[in-house]
């Protein structure tokens, strides 16, 4: 078995639920995060049109599994593969791979105050591997940024930031250690309640099944 680890999920803070992703475990996606990724989806090219109003040039690359332009990165042990959003360009700014995200007020307020090396560290790890398998392609690629839309207001904000080598190989190794595993790692669970509230593995995951302790 091939074993798959999307780019967009590559970056999901928590080895157990990437371990059930790529052993291709049942997943159980809920209701509200369906609804959440369907409306930034459904979003996606308006804001692509925004874009292009404030003067970017936008190379744009719809869709998931029919996407024109796909990147695959092999590895010990599988693959790392997904499809980048957009290439924009305007003035100094050229040839910048960019994802676009829609945020409610309360994580786009946090995101734009503290920027995505420190407040998305999953996004940062989504372009990372983007930009590897497109500079694979031959594609130069000059920054990377995320495009973030407020989904209560419909500010838009985008935050640029470097590709860093060290981050790219720490990624593939990352990625090599989850498709070695015969087993589902013990450890791996994050501090972050959201991670367990939209994991699509919650109900089979036993450590997230365990009672909490009683405090006494």
């Amino acid at each position: 078995m091939n074993k798959i680890l999307s780019a967009s999920k590559a970056g999901f803070p928590c080895a157990r639920n990437l371990w059930y992703t790529v052993n291709n475990h049942e997943a159980e996606t809920k209701e509200r995060a369906q609804r959440i990724f369907d409306v930034g989806t459904a979003l996606e090219p308006v804001i692509v049109e925004w874009l292009r109003k404030d003067g970017w040039t936008v190379e744009y690359n719809p869709g998931s599994q029919n996407a024109e332009i796909k990147v695959t990165i092999p590895v010990n042990g599988g693959t790392i593969a997904g499809h980048p959003d957009c290439i924009i360009s305007k003035g100094e700014i050229q040839n910048a791979l960019v994802d676009i995200k829609t945020m409610n007020d309360r994580a786009f307020t946090q995101w734009k105050r503290e920027g995505t090396l420190k407040s998305k560290p999953q996004y940062v790890t989504q372009l990372h591997i983007y930009a590897m398998g497109l500079e694979r392609q031959g594609r130069k690629i000059e920054r990377l940024g995320i495009v973030g839309v407020n989904k209560n207001n419909s500010e838009m904000h985008i935050d640029f930031f470097d590709y860093d080598p060290f981050k790219a190989n720490d990624i593939q190794k990352y990625a090599e250690m989850i498709f070695s595993l015969a087993d589902s790692p013990e450890i791996g669970c994050p501090a972050e309640n959201w991670a367990c509230n939209y994991c699509e593995f919650a109900n089979s995951c036993e450590i997230y099944k365990k009672p909490a302790p009683v405090v006494v």
